[in-house]
């Protein structure tokens, strides 16, 4: 059961409204696990939106060596997003996300991402053991 739950909410954040938080949650889970989660084909919103588990695993791949997951205009016309990842000491798989106006985002990307890795850093210090 809560593997299907898991399903249901990693594919909510992927194909309907916040696919940036979606892909930084499944760039925490191993390999195995995301093939297992997600369709083979995605419905399609805007031009950008992926097409497939392919296009989406190489994703996952730069997201885990940035640490950052991007959303530009995927799902929404007008709306880029930036996302971070984290897995909590109890295995608790989170994100956080930042949502701007595509018009905004090339004035805003440098700083949104600088802060976005910055927490990312500082959750990373929490949750390891000292």
């Amino acid at each position: 059961m809560t593997g299907d739950i898991l399903s249901l909410a990693l594919r909510a954040n992927v194909q309907k409204g916040d696919a940036a938080k979606g892909k930084a949650i499944l760039s925490e889970l191993d390999d195995d696990t995301v093939r297992k989660l997600v369709p083979k084909t995605f419905e399609q919103f805007t031009q950008s939106t992926l097409r497939n588990k392919g296009e989406l695993m190489e994703e996952i791949a730069a997201i885990r060596e940035s640490g950052l997951a991007y959303d530009l205009e995927q799902y929404d016309s007008g709306i880029s997003t930036v996302a971070i990842g984290a897995t909590d000491p109890f295995g608790t798989v989170f994100a956080l996300s930042v949502p701007v106006p595509t018009q905004r985002f090339a004035l805003e990307r440098d700083l949104i991402e600088k802060s976005l890795l910055d927490i990312s850093a500082e959750l990373k210090g929490e949750f390891t053991p000292n």
